[in-house]
């Protein structure tokens, strides 16, 4: 079975469309598309993204950006950055939207040996970013008899190992250990924060077992102009231009 995963799109359809025509363009088989949530929040094209999100995939979970979009306690503890974008775009979306996101669920099983979760998962709204949360994972994968997770949340692509090692190869096929534990992070789309402004995905395929992570070129002044002409905050147009 082959998995495309995209995450963490933050309303940024200039990068949404960039990966549709990159796969379009090289022919990749694409398998089940599914989205590990947070399509909206910071960028400045929710509905276009969400419309495009329906139209495409296979599957999508809900993002802590959707659980502060519906709840105004879900924002308590996010950036002010974060919660003046989320302002931003409860204005900005229909009934049709949030009535879809309202139902979206935070856990997906894909089958009985892959989970997907934003955040981790123990909790939806972790960062794995060191091996210590990643151990911690895994141990929860352990004793839920699942062996992958696919999350999102960091905007950092890669891949942990149950001994918490972290691996990152673009553009190379990863094989995994079919007995290995692994989370498995394909980074964002829309936002990415490992230092490489390029939308980021990956392709699971479980036959044989292997990751491959791509990164994807598109046009940051189409959606840094539109943030700017929006009123939104200028520093979520500037870091998009350096990927942090």
């Amino acid at each position: 079975m082959i998995y495309t995963i995209i995450s963490d799109i933050h309303g940024n359809l200039a990068a949404l469309e960039a990966f549709f025509d990159f796969c379009k363009k090289n022919g990749l088989k694409l398998g089940h598309v599914i989205c590990a949530g947070d399509i909206v929040g910071y960028g400045p094209s929710p509905s276009e993204c969400i419309r495009l999100v329906k139209s495409v995939t296979d599957a999508v979970i809900m993002g802590n950006h959707e659980r502060m979009l519906l709840s105004d306690n879900a924002r308590r503890d996010a950036s002010n950055l974060a919660v003046t974008a989320i302002e931003w775009c409860d204005g900005h979306i229909g009934h049709g939207d949030r009535e879809f996101i309202r139902a979206l669920p935070e856990r997906l099983n894909l089958d009985p040996s892959i989970t997907v979760v934003h955040g981790s998962p123990l909790d939806p709204d972790e960062y794995v970013f060191s091996s210590s949360t990643a151990l911690r994972s895994i141990e929860e994968l352990r004793r839920l008899k699942i062996k992958r997770a696919v999350i999102g949340h960091t905007h950092v692509p890669g891949i942990f190992d149950s001994l918490g090692k972290r691996e990152y190869a673009p553009d190379l096929e990863i094989e995994l250990d079919p007995d290995g534990y692994y989370i498995i992070n394909p980074g964002s789309i829309g936002q990415p924060r490992d230092g490489d402004p390029r939308a980021s995905f990956c392709i699971l395929d479980t036959e044989p077992l292997s990751v491959s992570f791509y990164r994807i070129p598109y046009d940051i002044k189409r959606t840094a102009d539109h943030i700017g002409r929006e009123g939104l905050p200028s520093q979520l147009a500037q870091r998009l231009y350096h990927g942090i």
